[in-house]
């Protein structure tokens, strides 16, 4: 995980740093926060996310639909043996985002190639 790297002006971090978790008690810090997509809130009190890991398809409609994660990249893992409706739905909200957000293929070439039945879809937000 630590060849996956995040960054940003003046930061950059490897997957591994960034999911990093000390401990679970809410009085500690920890760099992991836990949104709960079913009522909508964070276990703790945190600034905004910088890195949103989202579990399936349901769970990455929401984490788009949230102003809390405007300004977070959002790594979404979403099974492609879902039915084609949710697919479809998937894909529709990611055309939405065409208007700013651009592909960004030179990213390809940073990441291994995946193994097969995995896809990698790398967006960049336009300028």
């Amino acid at each position: 995980m630590s060849q996956i790297r995040f960054g940003g002006d003046k930061w950059e971090l490897g997957l591994d740093e960034l999911l990093t978790v000390r401990e679970w008690a809410p009085t500690i810090v920890s760099r992991v926060s836990l949104f709960n997509t079913r009522t909508g809130e964070i276990d703790r009190q945190t600034r905004f996310p910088r890195l949103v890991v989202a579990d399936g398809d349901l769970a990455f409609l929401k984490v788009l639909g949230n102003d809390l994660f405007n300004e977070a990249d959002i790594l979404a893992v979403i099974p492609r043996t879902l039915d084609r409706q949710r697919l479809e739905d998937i894909g529709a909200r990611l055309s939405q985002l065409e208007q700013w957000y651009a592909h960004e293929p030179e990213r390809n070439g940073i990441l291994p190639l995946p193994p097969a039945g995995i896809a990698i879809n790398s967006l960049k937000r336009v300028q």
